[in-house]
């Protein structure tokens, strides 16, 4: 490695050791310099990742929260689901998840809907609860067109149990009654009827049960190790007694070849 220069129209070379220490000296760091730049570039780009959902989520157009119909509170007391040549799309240039699909549910009976991925299972839901608009075809539940009553209205009425179960923050009965629209005794009964409370009651004597046993578990582990130092306590020191006892034997052993050698001499 050499550093060139020129003065007028004479070359001039500057290939010193001292130039090229100095030339090392200046481009090693650039190395660590790239990577600590590499480095905060990704982790801005990373941080900016939510921003950019923010602002997707501030251009999602409001859903419409009007609605002709009034229901009454008990609505609805059949069940009774009827889809009507329902066509829905998630983008006008996708696809149709759900082409003319037409079927009945009586009040009260429980149905299963069975399909590969991305058949369209999770669509009747999103079709049922409104999250995305039909482009085609009707929804009734009790003979009610579910168009004409407002989302929050229709959502109000109806029930799912989430896939991934999750609690938000706050009591249990915050989340079992977010609206606080029903008192306790109507929330009691309802979890007593689905076996909310013994399945609760369960949980909570499982748990007692298990640290009883661990309690019961430690307090064997520090009696057994108490007893075992006990044990080495008093326990008297074998290998002293072994030299003692060996070297009272060698002790006997030289006495008698003494006795035998003053025996031979007379």
């Amino acid at each position: 490695m050499a550093v060139i220069g020129s003065r007028g129209s004479l070359p001039i070379n500057f290939g010193t050791p001292g130039l090229v220490g100095l030339a090392l000296s200046y481009a090693a760091p650039i190395v660590s310099l790239l990577g600590s730049f590499l480095s905060s570039f990704t982790e801005t780009e990373k941080e900016m990742v939510s921003v950019e959902r923010t602002l997707q989520y501030m251009d999602i157009p409001q859903e419409e929260q009007t609605g002709c119909l009034y229901l009454n509170p008990d609505w609805p007391n059949q069940g009774f689901i009827e889809f009507d040549c329902v066509t829905l799309k998630y983008m006008p240039s996708l696809p149709a998840a759900l082409c003319n699909l037409s079927f009945r549910i009586a009040g009260g009976t429980q149905v299963g809907i069975i399909g590969r991925t991305g058949a369209g299972m999770s669509s009747v839901l999103n079709a049922l609860f409104r999250l995305t608009p039909i482009c085609t075809g009707s929804i009734s539940i009790d003979g009610v067109d579910i168009k004409n009553i407002s989302v929050r209205e229709l959502r109000t009425h109806l029930a799912i149990v989430p896939q991934s179960p999750f609690l938000f923050e706050g009591s249990l009965r915050d989340n079992l009654d977010p609206f606080k629209m029903n008192d306790d005794l109507k929330i009691w009964n309802a979890c007593v009827f689905l076996c909310f409370v013994s399945c609760v009651l369960y949980s909570v004597f499982y748990c007692v049960l298990c640290v009883f046993l661990w309690l019961c578990w430690e307090r064997e582990k520090q009696r057994v190790k108490s007893s075992k130092e006990g044990r080495e306590r008093n326990k008297p020191t074998t290998k002293r007694d072994d030299t003692r006892a060996w070297s009272e034997k060698q002790g006997a052993a030289r006495r008698r070849n003494q006795r035998a050698a003053k025996s031979e001499e007379h």
